[in-house]
């Protein structure tokens, strides 16, 4: 759910501006709100400037969280009854995703009737991280999501090697996961490693990891609607078995309201009830959203 919190467009004329003039400067800023049920929210601000056929626009984490993009572009007008505008555009991307980009939008109307598109494509720069990519047989600029693809050939020698009783051999790969720049693998990462780390027995990594994960902001990905409740209730465990009880005991409590109407028999379920029968919990009357 997107909520429009401020949205503002002023035209502006210099002071000695001549009696008619054709052509003023006109600026707009608009900052969405975006509330997310079971994740942490995040806001979008877009501002622009139009001047005649020449837009500039600056926006923050509106193509991905953490990144900015800054466009100019020229309009074109075609028609009288059916009008046509195009408006190409180039730019930069920086922040966690970084690149040269380009836009396209176009618009269509005929009396009441207006359709319009806008079209981006962002090339990453080949930074020396995407050069490893590159050398390890990824291609950094794919719309493949090629780190993702990596990422899994990374995950499972790593699984592997714990499986094996190579325990901090696996913790090291999926550590170096968790500093990935994309969020897709950073999140899924930071998940594993606390799951890991709670599993040798280090707490304070485990802490760290699982609350990495919930601080991440994420969006509907895959594996997500398991994830992140599961997080819930291993962090619990983890925070008893440091003493913190009425940290682990809110969590736990939250955990089992939320899924109150799922499957009885479920192992998180039978997990999560004997934790709140250790802590002497009862669960919440309706979900609640735990840190």
């Amino acid at each position: 759910m997107a909520l429009l919190v401020a949205s503002a467009t002023l035209a502006c004329e210099p002071a000695h501006a001549e009696p008619i003039r054709e052509s003023t400067w006109s600026l707009g800023v608009s900052l969405f709100w975006y509330l997310a049920p079971g994740q942490k929210n995040f806001w979008v601000v877009n501002a622009s400037a139009d001047h005649g056929p020449l837009h500039i626009e600056l926006r923050y984490h509106d193509e991905a969280i953490g990144t900015a993009s800054a466009l100019i572009g020229w309009r074109f007008d075609f028609g009288e009854t059916v009008k046509l505008g195009l408006m190409p555009s180039v730019g930069a991307l920086l922040g966690d995703e970084g690149g040269p980009i380009a836009g396209l939008d176009l618009d269509l109307s005929w009396g009441p009737l207006f359709l319009s598109s806008q079209q981006e494509w962002v090339w990453e720069v080949q930074t020396g991280y995407a050069r490893g990519l590159a050398r390890d047989g990824a291609d950094p600029t794919s719309n493949v999501f090629s780190d993702e693809i990596l990422s899994v050939r990374r995950f499972v020698p790593a699984l592997a090697a714990r499986a094996r009783g190579d325990a901090p051999g696996g913790r090291g790969v999926i550590r170096d996961l968790v500093a990935w720049r994309r969020w897709k693998v950073r999140t899924v990462a930071a998940f594993a490693l606390g799951q890991a780390c709670a599993e040798d027995g280090d707490l304070e990594c485990a802490v760290a990891a699982l609350r990495q994960y919930r601080a991440e902001p994420l969006p509907i990905v895959i594996y997500r609607p398991w994830m992140l409740p599961r997080s819930a209730r291993l962090l619990a465990e983890v925070l008893e078995r440091q003493g913190k009880v009425d940290a682990a005991r809110r969590l736990v409590e939250a955990f089992l309201s939320d899924w109150r109407a799922a499957d009885p028999g479920l192992l998180d379920l039978t997990r999560a009830r004997a934790l709140c029968a250790r802590l002497h919990c009862q669960p919440a009357s309706k979900p609640t959203v735990a840190q």
